[in-house]
């Protein structure tokens, strides 16, 4: 959970749920629609909030291909001339593990008041506050939220959770029609079916080793594949083991071609050595 924000953003207009949805589902084949939309098409109170929501949360956790937003509105009350909502959040990064759109960062269910402003029918989020972590939470939910409003935030409710999964959902889902792939799975890394390498016959020691160096940093930390969009064209990277020849073998290539391998690097477990195949990277030291 995020500590104790209370942020003020300049100038975010509402815009509508169907663009939001794109907006927070964007690769780098798609930077333009990253961005939240600068006009609405109505003053739609929902649209803002998610706009808002996409714009505060996209540099607070690791950043993925693909972003979306859930939020349930408890209630809303006019203060000195804004729009105070009081929220349930959730926020979500995903990029494409094994095939599938996996949430790889962001939170649970996180209560929050958004205060906005409305000009010409249209809102625009000014700012929004979120509660304390650890012991000061309830303390802070109770400044925060109304009464009428406490025991729903101060209670874990199942379907809330679902209904911002789902939200959440959306987006990757939107997304997935965008790029052609709506038969891949969404889910979280728990769905995943992996194995790590030290199931595969790789050392603890290893393994750790492994995890630590910087030119493996864009390769899944277990056996399959993760997927990157870069300079516009999409490529695999991937990492598997072969046991038989005690070697890690990591290797990129494209994702519309196999074949077009752009970088490939083999891990010897015998000498605890890593070596450049190919791929015109500086060789990496030995152990």
């Amino acid at each position: 959970m995020k500590k104790n924000r209370f942020k003020l953003l300049s100038a975010l207009c509402c815009m509508v749920l169907s663009a939001a949805l794109l907006a927070g589902c964007a690769g780098e084949n798609a930077k333009d629609v990253e961005k939240p939309a600068k006009q609405a098409n109505k003053g739609d109170l929902d649209s803002a909030v998610s706009a808002f929501l996409l714009e505060d949360n996209k540099d607070s956790y690791s950043a993925g291909e693909c972003a979306g937003e859930g939020h349930l509105i408890l209630g809303t009350e006019e203060k000195d001339g804004h729009t105070v909502a009081y929220l349930l959040t959730m926020y979500g990064q995903f990029d494409f593990e094994n095939g599938m759109l996996v949430k790889c960062s962001g939170s649970g269910v996180i209560p929050a008041v958004m205060t906005l402003s409305k000009k010409d029918g249209k809102y625009t989020g000014e700012s929004i506050e979120y509660p304390e972590d650890g012991a000061g939470y309830e303390t802070s939910i109770k400044k925060m939220f109304p009464e009428k409003y406490q025991s729903r935030v101060l209670t874990e409710h199942n379907s809330d959770y679902k209904q911002l999964k789902s939200q959440e959902t959306a987006y990757a889902r939107a997304y997935l029609k965008e790029i052609g792939r709506e038969d891949a799975k969404i889910g979280e890394y728990a769905d995943l079916d992996t194995k790590i390498l030290t199931d595969c016959g790789v050392s603890v020691d290893d393994s750790n080793y492994l995890l630590d160096i910087s030119a493996l940093q864009n390769y899944p930390m277990f056996v399959g594949t993760r997927e990157k969009l870069e300079g516009g064209k999409r490529y695999v990277y991937e990492c598997k083991v072969d046991e038989s020849a005690k070697k890690v073998i990591y290797s990129k290539y494209e994702y519309e071609n196999p074949k077009n391998v752009a970088e490939q690097l083999v891990f010897d477990m015998k000498t605890h050595k890593l070596g450049e195949v190919y791929g015109g990277r500086q060789q990496t030291s030995p152990k």
